[in-house]
C-alpha cells in the first residue's frame, strides 16, 4: 500500500509539471504567434495553426472535468453492501 501511494503522488507531480509546461508553451505560442520548436519540423510540414493547441488544452480540461463529474455521481449512487 505504501509503495502505491508514493507512485500516485509521483505520477501527479510529473503530470502537473508536464501540463504546466504545455500551458506555458501554448501561452507563448498564442501571444507571440511563433512555434517554439519550429526547428524540429525540418520544412516537412505546413504552417501550424497555433491557436488549435489552445483549443486542444481547453478540450482536455473539459473532458477531465466531465469524467470527474460522472465518476463522482456514480460513486454516490452505489449503495453500500
Amino acid at each position: 500500500m505504501v509503495f502505491r501511494e508514493k507512485k500516485e503522488k509521483t505520477d501527479r507531480i510529473i503530470g502537473a509539471a508536464v501540463f504546466a509546461f504545455l500551458l506555458v508553451m501554448v501561452a507563448f505560442e498564442t501571444i507571440t504567434g511563433k512555434f517554439p520548436f519550429s526547428f524540429l519540423l525540418f520544412g516537412m510540414m505546413g504552417t501550424p495553426i497555433l491557436v488549435c493547441h489552445a483549443g486542444g488544452i481547453a478540450g482536455v480540461i473539459i473532458a477531465y472535468a466531465l469524467v470527474k463529474i460522472i465518476n463522482s455521481r456514480t460513486k454516490k449512487n452505489i449503495a453500500p453492501a
